[in-house]
């Protein structure tokens, strides 16, 4: 696929074809130009959706999350946490956590979001070669704490909607 190639962009087709026969349905190629937005800060990453169902249930929607600058992170973060703050009196009988529209991508802002009905748990680690790293938690390299009004939420009732595009 690559044969000929006289550019690095030409080269693009095969590296895709290659990630996609993974079937890991994560591995992706990043260009250039969508490495320097993604590092700097400016993909535009809306804030997930709080509000109140009927019955005092709590809906939040978290879609993907895209960028690896940390102002931007933190402020998505904080920005989560504002919006459960507001909505979090309204609520009564738990909450639904929706994922089924988020396609992935940084994770830590997302975890760090949700960190009110995760607390301090280890959710997971990753494996290298020489074995498993310590767990991970939600939050972890964000530091951005949740107000200390949302403690309570760690003992919400919780039901998670995932789908098709939930990565």
């Amino acid at each position: 696929f690559a044969a000929g190639a006289s550019k690095t962009s030409e080269t693009y087709p095969a590296i895709r074809y290659l990630l996609s026969s993974l079937g890991d349905r994560h591995s992706f190629l990043m260009p250039p130009a969508q490495s320097t937005e993604f590092t700097t800060g400016a993909v535009q990453n809306p804030p997930p959706d709080v509000k109140a169902l009927p019955d005092r249930i709590g809906y939040i929607n978290v879609p993907g999350y895209s960028g690896a600058e940390m102002r931007s992170m933190q402020a998505y973060t904080r920005r989560a946490h504002e919006l459960l703050v507001a909505m979090a009196p309204s609520v009564a009988c738990g909450w639904v956590v929706d994922l089924r529209a988020n396609t992935g991508g940084n994770m830590w802002p997302m975890l760090g979001g949700l960190k009110p009905f995760l607390g301090d748990a280890g959710l997971g680690a990753f494996e290298g070669r020489s074995g498993k790293s310590p767990a991970w938690v939600a939050g972890q390299g964000i530091f951005v704490d949740p107000p200390a009004t949302l403690n309570a939420l760690e003992k919400s009732w919780v039901a998670v909607l995932t789908g098709p595009r939930t990565a």
